[in-house]
């Protein structure tokens, strides 16, 4: 598939900086709209990471417990449920180390621990309603935001999206 040629966008303040933080990566084509959405996607990413260790920091948590948290709020709104060896596979840590940040979390009442309905040798991880309230009270105004933003779009620009943040993606895990 052959791609239209780029074209080379004139200066402006606000993608000076864009193109200053990725340009370089990019000789010769530096100052193309390509470029630029490629600054931005950058841009968004370093947002997104002040934004969730804002989050953190307000619910004194570390990466790895947002992490597992998520992991958890995922599972259990689909109706899943989690094993501490579940969330070691899952966050790629030992399970000595899930076994500490549950102990942490679980003193800490953002999670507790419950006998396993299937296996009575096991046990599952529940989040607690306080951690629930918590991380979804700091997160959902960012979220709504995010979708907000989603549903400006037409059909066909959100497919144009789906495709290149697709690409993107796979660009970074190939698999």
């Amino acid at each position: 598939m052959q791609l239209p040629p780029e074209k080379e966008l004139a200066p402006n303040d606000a993608a000076d900086d864009t193109w200053a933080s990725v340009g370089y990566w990019y000789p010769g084509r530096e100052r193309t709209e390509a470029v630029h959405i490629l600054g931005l996607l950058r841009e968004y990413r370093d947002a997104d990471q002040r934004m969730r260790a804002k989050t953190r920091r307000a619910i004194l948590l570390g990466d790895r417990d947002m992490l597992a948290l998520r992991h958890l709020l995922e599972a259990q709104s689909s109706g899943r449920l989690v094993r501490q060896k579940d969330l070691a596979q899952r966050l790629g840590i030992s399970t000595a180390s899930v076994s500490a940040m549950v102990d942490r979390l679980e003193r800490t009442h953002y999670l507790e621990r419950i006998p396993h309905p299937d296996d009575r040798r096991s046990v599952a991880l529940r989040l607690t309603d306080t951690s629930q309230t918590e991380v979804h009270a700091l997160l959902f105004s960012y979220k709504e935001k995010q979708l907000e933003a989603v549903e400006t779009l037409t059909d066909d620009e959100q497919a144009a999206v789906v495709k290149f943040l697709t690409a993107v993606i796979d660009a970074a895990d190939p698999h």
